[in-house]
């Protein structure tokens, strides 16, 4: 009541704290969230913050508008932290990984700096265009996946059913290698189909365990940069990434 009255506001309605306990929080993660949440909710502070309302009501009204959103977690915490005494930027890097290293150095140079408020809108603009990009980029890669899985489809239907109809007819004939190659390639899915299912299942589970070994993943990262178009435009990528990034932080 006292930190109304100091704030000159008056409550039209009061109730007691334990009935919060029934609002559902999402569920907490140390997962980044979607870039598209990021820069909504950068967006949406720094418009708060533009329109006067303090750093730690802002922070509560965002957590309460983001409700079963992967973000309220954070939101609360966040705000649990500022009312503690914190900063933003010590706040949001005590989240343990989920806001990205840029995006706290912008909020704590905009803190330090006195515009934190431009410095929200400007990253906020950042992660959106970031996320537009990320989106346009699998948009793109769609058609070609269901080419690729349609096609798939279509060749292990041709192995299985169509090519031993016409095994017989090439009986005795001294056959090209590559029909050679399609023959026992269609003998291994028709009769060790189980062992191949096995393998595929290994196989993708033995890959998922190395991809969470660093040294495994850095060598994984290197094989593309040896590739020569490949090369040139993960190069570009990685440039035009760096000076928007850098552009912002000057900013």
């Amino acid at each position: 009541m006292a930190e109304l009255d100091r704030l000159a506001l008056t409550p039209i309605s009061l109730r007691p704290s334990s009935e919060r306990a029934n609002i559902p929080i999402a569920r907490q993660t140390t997962k980044p969230p979607p870039s598209a949440k990021l820069a909504a909710f950068y967006t949406q502070l720094a418009d708060l913050l533009r329109a006067g309302v303090p750093l730690l009501r802002s922070l509560r009204v965002l957590g309460g508008a983001a409700l079963r959103s992967p973000l309220q977690t954070h939101l609360v915490a966040l705000a649990e932290a500022v009312q503690d005494g914190k900063d933003l930027a010590t706040a949001m890097a005590d989240r343990g990984g989920v806001f990205p290293a840029a995006h706290i150095a912008m909020v704590r140079a905009g803190e330090k700096g006195g515009f934190l408020e431009s410095g929200l809108a400007r990253l906020g603009k950042l992660v959106e265009l970031q996320a537009a990009m990320r989106a346009k980029v699998i948009g793109s890669l769609i058609y070609p996946c269901v080419i690729g899985i349609f096609g798939s489809v279509l060749v292990l239907a041709m192995a299985l059913l169509y090519i031993p109809q016409f095994r017989s007819v090439f009986e005795g004939i001294d056959l090209p290698w590559i029909t050679r190659v399609l023959f026992a390639f269609s003998d291994v899915l028709r009769h060790l189909w189980l062992g191949v299912m096995v393998a595929i299942i290994a196989g993708g589970i033995g890959g998922w365990y190395l991809m969470r070994d660093p040294r495994f993943r850095g060598f994984m990262g290197r094989v593309p940069l040896r590739i020569p178009v490949v090369r040139s435009i993960l190069r570009l990528l990685a440039v035009g990434r760096f000076s928007r990034v850098l552009g912002t932080l000057l900013g």
